[in-house]
């Protein structure tokens, strides 16, 4: 696709690009985009896992603010006369899943927030009416409410405890459509089914509602109980999803009812899972003591007092029978713009050692979503199998071996084995899966995890047949082979809902896993004036002296948050330290920043001396428009204050360091300056600093502390800091 590169009047970047980008608005172009993308679809458990993995604000941002109106509904619907309170309790169910982030498992993000959302308000309930004792139940049973009560305060309460009563695979479309607002197209899109099966599910969840409010004596008419699912809930607050990310993200301080609300219902869970672990391993105990558990673990023999009476004699290899490597047809059903497609099959690689069942995923990787291990029952009848995994939870199933033919059977409730195996997979009740597998090598294949990349690293293909669109991360991607054999790299990336692109970067391994950064070949930024959307499209070449294309054997792209600047930026001052190369460090925020730098004049510029006055350090060039622009502002401050305490460093970045010389004696500029050679070291101090583009201007107070960072009102900040005591 054409897009024609322009420069925005905002910024510049380094090479004369800007990659720093500003909040952007929604256009036509970016929804199309977004549509061919599919930008806004990133999976909750992939946003929660950048969040885990790298503190990622701006994904766990977007699951506040995709999740902020089903848990202020249910806060709401506990707390419908206590709004603080309400508040209290969204802040903390979020602080929750903060905090839970690696721990969530193959729990939906939806039900887990709407389940604790609710222990939550309740708690903060018990607390405002001062009432000791187990918390109070939403509403007292045998509470007859015709169908106008739809409306009411204690219908809400009572429908979100039935709700939460519900099973998973009933209650999550329950909760796109009616406590999020989802169409019944955009939840199957969201939930991987197709949209009879969210059609037939909502129904089946309203027949059971309805029954369940019958038991606890309110009688509710079809309508009726639908206007109860979806009555007028009032807005999230202003300001109250922000907030969240900023406690969330360790940048504010969280209040002490939110706090806590928080470690309460995390204790309770905590609890609940230790009682949970207790009772199966009671089990597992019991089933082992009576020989009726077959636990299969890489050979490991099991010890005297839970061996079966017909374990295998000595020198009979212990192998489980399922052992090898297998393969099955899967048929995967999916949506394009709300619509049903014709179904898919393709064949997925099933590894199973001696104590572990691995699928493979396209690209022959690990899929961590099915990688589980497991335990057999060959004595039962049928033969049973229990898988367990940390991100799908435990399952009690049946399974039929025949020779190279096996059959996997689970039921709808993971905790309820099947009585039996259907006779066809074509032909077994809702609910039942049943998987048939045909081993193809007694032998398991070597199985390889997805490279542990750099901290942002979310993504990894084959360079033979790269797929042009990334759907879930909302890029495209061009990978080519120059003349010369040089791999070449193209990026392209939309921003959403008004928030800058996130910053990418291709990273390439050999065969031998071996990891290289190809130079950036330049880019820059794609819109249009009359919609206002931009698109950042970025180019990077591989030499192919050190790595040519034909030997990339992978391509992997990571995203440069902000973890990874930080450890980029620690090696680069580390590197520059031994080879005795002065550079400013990173920039945080809160921080001492404690520099020591030779100026232009040959004089040394510390943080150490300037201690006591408020720095200002401003990177600049002159192919830098908006560098220059702010030129006689600073030197308007640099004379006004600079005998109340303020100094000025600047750090020009011109190619050819007489240009910025003589741009500073012309503009008259008073106060010492970092020219940064043309040569290796300009890497160590881009790097060390994280600078992505100028102007960049960095504020220290009078005790040597980073206060801010490109500030919005320079003179505001300056005088605050001016004010402060020493």
């Amino acid at each position: 696709f054409p897009i024609f590169l322009r420069m925005r009047a905002g910024g510049s970047g380094i090479n004369g690009v800007s990659p720093r980008e500003v909040p952007m608005p929604d256009g036509p172009l970016l929804r199309a985009l977004h549509a061919l993308t599919g930008a806004d679809a990133t999976p909750d458990a992939e946003l929660l896992r950048r969040f885990a993995a790298v503190r990622d604000d701006t994904a766990f941002e977007l699951l506040v603010r995709r999740h902020a109106d089903l848990v202020w509904k249910v806060c709401r619907g506990v707390l419908r006369d206590d709004p603080h309170a309400a508040e209290d309790a969204f802040q903390a169910a979020f602080l929750a899943l903060a905090r839970s982030a690696h721990s969530v498992g193959g729990e939906s993000v939806p039900g887990w927030l709407y389940r604790v959302a609710r222990n939550a308000a309740l708690r903060a309930r018990r607390t405002a009416s001062r009432t000791p004792g187990p918390l109070p139940d939403a509403i007292a049973a045998s509470h007859p409410a015709p169908d106008d009560a739809a409306a009411s305060g204690e219908l809400a309460a009572l429908l979100t405890e039935e709700v939460g009563r519900l099973a998973a695979k009933f209650r999550e479309p329950v909760l796109l459509c009616y406590f999020e607002g989802h169409t019944h197209a955009e939840a199957a899109e969201r939930l991987g089914w197709a949209v009879g099966t969210v059609a037939s599910r909502i129904a089946r969840a309203r027949d059971r509602l309805r029954h369940q409010l019958a038991r606890r004596g309110v009688a509710l008419s079809a309508a009726g109980l639908t206007v109860a699912l979806s009555p007028p809930a009032p807005a999230v607050p202003p300001g109250l999803v922000r907030s969240c990310v900023l406690v969330a993200a360790g940048k504010s301080p969280a209040t002490a009812p939110v706090l806590t609300l928080t470690e309460g219902v995390l204790s309770m869970m905590r609890t609940a899972k230790l009682k949970a672990t207790a009772a199966a391993v009671a089990l597992l105990a019991g089933l082992a003591g009576g020989g009726t558990l077959l636990a299969v673990a890489g050979g490991t023999e099991p010890p005297p007092a839970a061996k079966a009476p017909d374990a295998p004699k000595a020198g009979k290899p212990a192998h489980s029978p399922l052992r090898g490597t297998w393969t099955t047809t899967v048929v995967e059903n999916h949506t394009i713009g709300g619509k049903p497609q014709p179904p898919k099959e393709r064949t997925v690689k099933v590894v199973i050692t001696d104590d572990r069942i691995t699928y493979l995923d396209e690209d022959g990787f690990v899929d961590e979503r099915m990688n589980s291990t497991y335990t057999l029952d060959p004595s039962a009848k049928p033969a049973a199998i229990d898988i367990a995994s940390p991100k799908v939870g435990t399952a009690l199933g049946i399974y039929r071996l025949d020779g190279d033919r096996l059959r996997l059977c689970f039921g709808p409730e993971p905790d309820k084995r099947p009585t039996a195996i259907p006779a066809a997979a074509d032909g077994h009740p809702p609910g039942v899966t049943v998987t048939d597998l045909k081993r193809v090598d007694p032998d398991p294949a070597t199985v390889r995890q997805r490279y542990p990349n750099a901290p942002g690293c979310f993504w990894m293909v084959e360079p033979r047949n790269p797929p042009r669109s990334l759907s879930t991360t909302g890029l495209v991607l061009m990978f080519d082979r120059e003349a010369d054999g040089a791999a070449v790299v193209t990026i392209a990336a939309a921003a959403a809902n008004d928030r800058p692109c996130p910053e990418y970067r291709p990273v390439l391994f050999d065969a031998d896993d071996k990891r290289y950064l190809p130079a950036s070949g330049g880019g820059g930024m794609a819109g249009s004036r009359r919609d206002g959307a931009l698109v950042s499209l970025y180019r990077w070449r591989m030499d192919p002296k050190v790595l040519p294309a034909d030997k990339v054997a992978l391509l992997g792209i990571e995203q440069l948050t902000a973890e990874t600047h930080r450890t980029a930026a620690r090696g680069a001052f580390e590197r520059a330290r031994k080879q005795g190369v002065a550079v400013l460090p990173y920039p945080e925020v809160g921080k001492p920043f404690e520099f020591a730098v030779t100026t232009a004049d040959g004089k040394m510029a510390s943080s150490r001396d300037w201690r006591g006055r408020v720095v200002l350090i401003d990177w600049w060039a002159t192919w830098c428009n908006p560098c220059m622009a702010m030129q006689p502002e600073l030197k308007k401050h640099y004379r006004k204050w600079h005998a109340d305490g303020l100094e000025v460093l600047g750090v020009n970045l011109d190619r050819d360091p007489e240009s910025g010389k003589k741009a500073a004696e012309r503009l008259d500029l008073g106060w010492p300056q970092v020219y940064v050679p043309d040569d290796v070291t300009r890497d160590l101090w881009l790097t060390a600093v994280g600078t992505e583009s100028i102007p960049l201007v960095l504020l220290i107070d009078r005790k040597g502390v980073l206060r801010a960072v490109d500030p919005p009102d320079l003179k505001q900040e300056l005088q605050k800091l001016l004010k402060e005591e020493k």
